[in-house]
C-alpha cells in the first residue's frame, strides 16, 4: 500500500507540472503571449494616465505608428517599430477601432484619429509625447528622436 500511495503521488505531480506545459502548447504563437505580456503595462499606464480605456490607449499607439511608418524610411520605421512590442498589433487595433478612416500624413490627420478615439484635445496633446518618450527609453534615444521627427 505504501508504494501505490508513493506512486500516486508522484503520477499527480506528474500530471499537476504538465499543466502549464499543456495550456502554453493550446497558444497559437507563444511569442505572440510574451509581446501582449510585455505591453500589456504600456497600455494600462496610458489608459490610467489618459483617461482613456486600454482599447483606445492600444488604438492610439497604433495610430502615432502607422504616421511614423508613412513618415519614416523602412529602416527607421523598423527601429521604431522593434522598441514597441506588438507594434503591428497596436496597428491593427488602430484600424479595427476606426481610428485611421483615412491615411494619416500629417500631425493633424494623428490629432483626428486620437480625437476620433475619444480622447479629449488636452490628452491628445500630452498622449504623443508619452508615447514618444517611451520609444526612446525603450529604443534609445536616436530611435525616440526618429518617432519625434516623424509626428511633427
Amino acid at each position: 500500500m505504501g508504494n501505490d500511495v508513493g506512486g500516486g503521488r508522484r503520477q499527480a505531480l506528474v500530471v499537476l507540472s504538465a499543466i502549464p506545459l499543456a495550456a502554453f502548447a493550446q497558444v497559437p504563437d507563444p511569442r505572440a503571449l510574451a509581446r501582449f505580456l510585455i505591453k500589456e503595462p504600456l497600455t494600462s499606464a496610458l489608459a490610467g494616465d489618459f483617461g482613456v480605456t486600454p482599447d483606445q490607449a492600444n488604438a492610439g499607439v497604433g495610430s502615432i505608428l502607422v504616421l511614423a511608418q508613412e513618415r519614416l524610411s523602412w529602416h527607421d520605421f523598423e527601429k521604431v517599430a522593434a522598441a514597441l512590442p506588438g507594434a503591428s498589433q497596436y496597428m491593427e487595433t488602430a484600424r479595427a477601432l476606426g481610428a485611421l478612416t483615412a491615411p494619416l500624413s500629417d500631425r493633424a490627420g494623428l490629432e483626428a484619429a486620437l480625437g476620433g478615439l475619444g480622447m479629449k484635445a488636452d490628452a491628445v496633446s500630452k498622449f504623443i509625447p508619452a508615447v514618444t518618450g517611451i520609444v526612446g527609453k525603450a529604443g534609445g534615444a536616436r530611435v525616440g528622436a526618429l518617432l519625434a521627427e516623424a509626428l511633427k
